[in-house]
């Protein structure tokens, strides 16, 4: 289950009937999602029946982040992902700056992505 105050319009999240969706529109307690190949189908959807999508290191490189003993991307500033014990560990112009939390799902990294370079992480499943 992901609280939809945790998402932003272009989030990836994970739906069980309808799969990997895209959210177009925010409520209190649900969201609008649509599939990327039916631009048409729109569907709210509660909280409790989204839920995040797992990063793997497959999701980091369709990111666009290339493997490297870590992931980095090629964006400004650039970034590091690595993996650690508990989740990924995010660390910006070669760890001159570490986020000191780590993240688990494909949404957190959308929004850290976007609050460090203004733009939105592109991802196509």
């Amino acid at each position: 289950m992901i609280d939809p105050k945790e998402l932003r319009i272009g989030n990836w999240v994970h739906e069980t009937v309808l799969g990997d969706c895209l959210v177009d529109g925010i409520r209190a307690m649900c969201a609008n999602v649509h599939k990327p190949d039916n631009q048409h189908s729109h569907y709210t959807i509660n909280g409790e029946n989204l839920f995040p999508i797992p990063l793997t290191p497959e999701i980091l490189e369709k990111c666009g982040f290339e493997n490297n003993g870590f992931y980095r991307s090629h964006s400004d500033p650039y970034m590091e992902i690595s993996p650690s014990a508990t989740g990924f560990i995010l660390s910006v112009n070669g760890s001159e700056y570490e986020i000191g939390e780590t993240f688990n799902h494909l949404h957190q990294l959308q929004n850290l992505y976007f609050a460090l370079t203004k733009a939105e992480l592109n991802y196509q499943p």
